[in-house]
């Protein structure tokens, strides 16, 4: 029979980008023994840029355009953490999350996308909504579409950019809000929108432009934002209710603060592996990284193209296997939402619009969101590669008692650093006793103990009887005399019915055990999972012998 597999290796994946969920589903469909993976990521759902557009626009529902990461994780059998990212120590291995202890790991992969640049003009943070993260773009284009349901006033709303980004935005938000009294300003600091695409392609946007009133600024650069004006670099006014930002792409500090090697832009530096070109146990993709032979523009399609290199690579670094090398594409078909359902497509000299456009686009966009809202059933057990040292098959059998604690060393180093991290709260570790003193009324000291056991046997009533003596022996060999106990119980899936029953036997084990000197049950807490466990959180009264 085949050893089972313990974690040995720690996989971070620090975003809910589109590298990094189809990495995670790759690596799922394959797993690997004895690796622990988790991902991080500020929000549980994280949006397909590519449908955002027909998001705002009324094309798609929330759902049809957002990934359910922590759905994603469950099914992959990895490890979802919902929080912010706020710093990365190579040399520690560890990173920093606001509000939460450090997450140490052994491999970590970033793919956090970027955000608009804010600071290169002054006031642009204080005074515009960003259009990235999309989550805050889209709750706050929600809070303005109800203050309009309220209003009959006009409003101007000023979209700052000139790229694919901002021209889908602009027409998107004029497509919504078509019937009401709404003035749209498109203002791009370049003397043409698009850059990069074909004249055709840019020719169809224009005509989408006009045709929904809104109005374009070419070589309209802006030099500070003001609170309901904006200032160009020539003096000229313009004045908005609402102004959203779409210029050029911005790293996250943190990255450049962690010491990785960044360019000067202050995006991770990655070899053809995707690996940071400095520390091989960081790997990069989309946005965030910028890959030193292959530069490219920081778009969605190629995330998506790194995705299985980059599952690939992960699975060979952690196996110590050769890794392959990514080389991007130079051109790839660009396909921009006009508003209505109706899309232009680019591709080199090549271009076309119309609706057939729009459905080609839809149809793409809703074949890679259905590889993550029908995932296939997984297998109840593997015969895949496992990481060396995951399978030993010398190693002692796991074992539901005093053999599943976790050792006294790691134990004591984590209560050590504990007490130094929250002293008010963790006192100094003792003398190693399974029982701590804590000061009851007028000062006499109580004793307080745990233990958790789970199944050894199937006899549920001869499980409650060794759970009992193998917890109240901890505090018997304190010296100590037992006066309550609250039971933790888990119970495996069944009716109502049976688990009444198998709670009775359960804790009816107790009852008739040397847990006698147990003065009283103070409650029960029970929850379900597929196999029995039963906790023990004790009480007792101090140096008093617990008798025959």
């Amino acid at each position: 029979m085949q050893a089972q597999a313990e974690y040995v290796r720690d996989l971070v994946l620090v975003g809910g980008g589109h590298a990094h969920v189809l990495a995670l589903r790759m690596l799922a469909m394959q797993p690997l023994a004895g690796l622990r993976t988790t991902l991080i990521s500020p929000a549980s759902h994280t949006p397909y840029s590519g449908m955002l557009p027909g998001l705002v626009a009324e094309h798609y529902q929330f759902e049809d355009t957002h990934i359910d990461l922590a759905r994603l994780c469950q099914w992959a059998g990895a490890r979802f953490v919902a929080a912010e990212v706020t710093g990365l120590d190579p040399h520690a291995k560890t990173l920093q999350l606001a509000g939460r202890p450090p997450v140490e790991y052994d491999v970590v992969s970033l793919d956090i996308g970027s955000q608009p640049e804010l600071d290169s003009v002054p006031g642009a943070r204080a005074h515009s909504v960003p259009v990235k993260p999309v989550a805050g773009l889209w709750q706050r284009w929600r809070e303005l579409e109800g203050r309009l349901a309220e209003s009959t006033a006009d409003h101007r709303v000023v979209v700052v950019g000139g790229g694919a980004g901002s021209v889908e935005l602009v027409l998107a938000m004029a497509h919504a809000q078509a019937h009401n009294h709404l003035k749209f300003d498109l203002i791009c600091g370049a003397t043409e929108i698009l850059q990069g695409y074909n004249r055709g392609a840019r020719a169809a946007t224009e005509r989408a432009l006009k045709a929904f009133g809104i109005n374009l600024h070419l070589d309209s650069r802006v030099a500070e934002v003001e609170d309901a004006a904006l200032v160009l670099t020539d003096g000229t006014r313009h004045l908005y209710d609402d102004l959203f930002w779409c210029t050029g792409a911005a790293a996250a500090a943190w990255v450049a603060d962690s010491g990785l090697a960044c360019d000067d832009r202050g995006f991770l530096r990655i070899s053809n592996t995707l690996q940071s070109v400095d520390h091989p146990d960081v790997f990069g993709a989309g946005d965030i990284a910028s890959q030193d032979e292959y530069p490219r523009p920081k778009a969605g399609v190629y995330a998506v193209r790194q995705g299985p290199v980059l599952a690939a690579n992960l699975r060979a670094y952690l196996l110590g296997k050769p890794l392959r090398e990514h080389r991007p594409q130079q051109r790839f078909l660009s396909l921009v939402s006009l508003g209505d359902r109706n899309a232009a497509a680019d591709r080199g000299p090549l271009y076309a619009s119309g609706g057939w456009v729009w459905r080609w686009k839809d149809r793409i966009d809703r074949e890679f969101m259905g590889r993550f809202e029908n995932l296939p059933p997984m297998p109840a057990t593997t015969t895949g590669e496992a990481i060396p040292g995951a399978l030993d098959p010398h190693r002692q059998a796991h074992c539901g008692g005093c053999g599943a604690k976790v050792g006294a060393r790691g134990l004591a180093a984590t209560l050590a650093r504990l007490a130094m991290a929250f002293p008010d709260h963790c006192p100094v570790p003792g003398d190693g006793d399974d029982a701590a003193t804590i000061l009851g009324e007028a000062g006499q000291p109580t004793l307080q103990s745990v233990d958790v056991l789970r199944q050894l046997v199937a006899d549920p009533w001869l499980m409650g009887r060794i759970a009992a003596n193998h917890a109240l022996s901890d505090l018997y060999a304190c010296g100590v005399r037992p006066v309550s106990a609250l039971a933790a119980v888990t119970l495996p899936f069944a009716s109502g019915s049976l688990l009444q029953r198998e709670l009775e036997q359960l804790l009816a084990g107790p009852c008739t055990s040397s847990a006698k000197w147990i003065a009283s049950w103070l409650a029960a807490t029970v929850c379900r999972a597929r196999n029995y466990s039963l906790g023990l959180p004790l009480t007792a009264s101090p140096w008093t012998a617990p008798g025959a």
